[in-house]
C-alpha cells in the first residue's frame, strides 16, 4: 500500500491481484469538515472480483464532496461500482443525500446512475420495497422516470398474481395516477366508478362538468342520428362500412320530431344500412341503434357478469370504504410504506 500526504489531506492507494481487500477501513474520523483524513483524497482499487473498500462502523463510509460545483462524494468504476450492505434491522445498505439548498437553481442529485447497456440502478428486495421514493415538497416527485428515445420513462412488471404498477392516494382531492397525453391499455380495463370530467363549457375557469359512463352487462356500441323522411315517408340510414363486422344482435329506437308518427323499421340492417318507414313526408326522425361487439378481441375476452371471488379474495372488497370497512379489507395490494424511516435530518 502506498501512502502519500499533501496539503489537501491523505491519499491511500491499495491494489491487490488476488485475495483480500484493497483497503479495509474500520473507523471513520469524527468531523468530515475539519479532519483531513476524510476531507482529502481517497482512492481504492480491487482486481479480480476482490473488494476495493470494506468498511465497518456506525457509518461504513462517509464520503462528501465540498465547495465545488460538481463535487463528487464517491466515484467508483469496475464490475460493481459500489456494493453496500447493512445487517442491522433498521439500517440502510446505502444512504445518500444532497443537502445543498441553493434555491430554485440547484440541480444536484443525491444519486446519479448511468449505464450504456444495462440498468442505471438495479434494486432487489425480498420483503418490502425494492426502491422507496419520497418527496416532501409540492411539485416534486418521489420517483421520476424519463425517456428520450422511444423507450419507457417508467416500467412496472409483475409475474403470477402480482401487480406491475400500483398507485395509491387516500386523499379524495388527489389522484392515485395522473396522466398527460394518451393512455393505451392492451388488456382488460376494469373500474368501480367512471366519469368524464371537463372544464365546464359555460364557466371553464371555475367549474367542472362530469357525466357518468354508460354501464352494460354487454360490450355495446351505440350509434345514433337524425334523418328526414322522403315523399313516401321513408328514409334509409347508412351506417359505417365496418358495422356488421364489428356488431351483432341489433336493437333500434325511433322518435318522431315535431309530430306523432307510426314509425317502424321497414328493412333491418343489411349491408350496413336500414330503412325507416311509417312517418309523414318531411318528418324528422331521431334514431338510435345499438350492437353487441363480435370482433376478435371482444370474443377472446368476454365479460363475465357474475363470478365468485377466488379464495384469496373471500371476505375482502374492491372498495371496503363504501361498506364502512378499513383499507386493510381491500382485495388490492397493500402498500408497505416505510413510514418509520427517518427523514434526512434525523439520520445520525
Amino acid at each position: 500500500m502506498d501512502m502519500q500526504f499533501s496539503n489537501y489531506g491523505m491519499t491511500l492507494t491499495g491494489e491487490v491481484s488476488s485475495g483480500g481487500s484493497g483497503i479495509d477501513v474500520f473507523q471513520q474520523c469524527v468531523d468530515p469538515l475539519t479532519d483531513s483524513c476524510i476531507a482529502g483524497k481517497f482512492r481504492a482499487f480491487g482486481n479480480n472480483n476482490n473488494i476495493a473498500i470494506s468498511a465497518t462502523g456506525f457509518t461504513g463510509i462517509n464520503a462528501t464532496g465540498y465547495n465545488m460545483v460538481s463535487s463528487t462524494g464517491v466515484q467508483a468504476a469496475g464490475g460493481t461500482g459500489v456494493r453496500a450492505m447493512s445487517s442491522w434491522p433498521d439500517g440502510y445498505g446505502l444512504y445518500v443525500y444532497n443537502n445543498y439548498g441553493g434555491g430554485s437553481s440547484a440541480t444536484g442529485n443525491a444519486i446519479f446512475a448511468s449505464s450504456l447497456k444495462q440498468t442505471g440502478i438495479y434494486s432487489q428486495s425480498q420483503a418490502v420495497n425494492g426502491v422507496t421514493g419520497k418527496s416532501y415538497s409540492s411539485g416534486a416527485s418521489g420517483l421520476y422516470g424519463e425517456n428520450f428515445s422511444g423507450g419507457f420513462g417508467t416500467v412496472g412488471r409483475a409475474s403470477g398474481s402480482g401487480t406491475g404498477v400500483m398507485g395509491d392516494n387516500s386523499n379524495a382531492s388527489g389522484f392515485a395516477g395522473f396522466f398527460y397525453g394518451n393512455v393505451h391499455v392492451s388488456g382488460t380495463l376494469s373500474k368501480t366508478y367512471g366519469t368524464f370530467r371537463i372544464d365546464h363549457p359555460q364557466d371553464p375557469a371555475n367549474k367542472y362538468l362530469s357525466h357518468s359512463f354508460v354501464e352494460s352487462p354487454e360490450m355495446k356500441n351505440i350509434y345514433d342520428g337524425v334523418v328526414t323522411l322522403d315523399g313516401s315517408g321513408q328514409a334509409t340510414v347508412v351506417l359505417p362500412g365496418y358495422f356488421e363486422a364489428l356488431n351483432a344482435d341489433f336493437r333500434y329506437q325511433l322518435t318522431p320530431i315535431g309530430a306523432p308518427g307510426m314509425l317502424y323499421i321497414k328493412d333491418e340492417i343489411s349491408h350496413s344500412r336500414f330503412t325507416i318507414a311509417g312517418g309523414q313526408p318531411g318528418m324528422r326522425v331521431s334514431w338510435q341503434v345499438t350492437g353487441v361487439r363480435i370482433d376478435a378481441a371482444a370474443l377472446a375476452k368476454p365479460i363475465i357478469v357474475e363470478e365468485l371471488k377466488p379464495a384469496s379474495a373471500r371476505g375482502k372488497y374492491l372498495n371496503p370504504e363504501v361498506f364502512g370497512l378499513p383499507r386493510s379489507a381491500s382485495v388490492g395490494p397493500q402498500l408497505s410504506d416505510n413510514a418509520t424511516r427517518p427523514h434526512v435530518d434525523e439520520v445520525k
